[in-house]
């Protein structure tokens, strides 16, 4: 939702829950951000079109996240993905699975966490 106030962009939220889509549309609604759009399904049941960026906070771990990101990221495309402390055993998996350019960030509000910024993600 930040996104989508910061940026005049596109915006898709995926949310399966219910209560929560309607909460975020309601949200889209208020703020008037027309070209943001809540889809309440699944992210592996989404259907959308090729994105530049995606990102997902506590989904799933880091080779499930990959994934889903690389059957909606574009060619150009980058997965911004926040981790907790264990990211580097997360990241260490996912190169079994996963080739990719990584980029790591230590969290401004957890030390012990990292963000990943990941790109050119294709299967191993």
């Amino acid at each position: 939702m930040v996104l989508a106030i910061v940026r005049p962009q596109p915006i898709h939220l995926v949310e399966a829950d219910k209560r929560k889509s309607a909460f975020l549309r309601e949200v889209i609604s208020a703020l008037g951000l027309d070209h943001a759009v809540v889809h309440t399904c699944r992210i592996e049941e989404a259907s959308l079109p090729p994105m530049a960026a995606i990102t997902a906070r506590a989904l799933a771990p880091l080779d499930t996240l990959l994934q889903y990101s690389w059957r909606i990221l574009g060619p150009a495309g980058v997965g911004i993905f926040p981790k907790g402390r264990t990211a580097e055993a997360e990241l260490t998996a996912a190169f079994h699975r996963w080739q990719m350019t990584v980029e790591r960030f230590v969290s401004v509000t957890d030390g012990g966490a990292t963000i990943f910024r990941i790109r050119d993600i294709r299967p191993a």
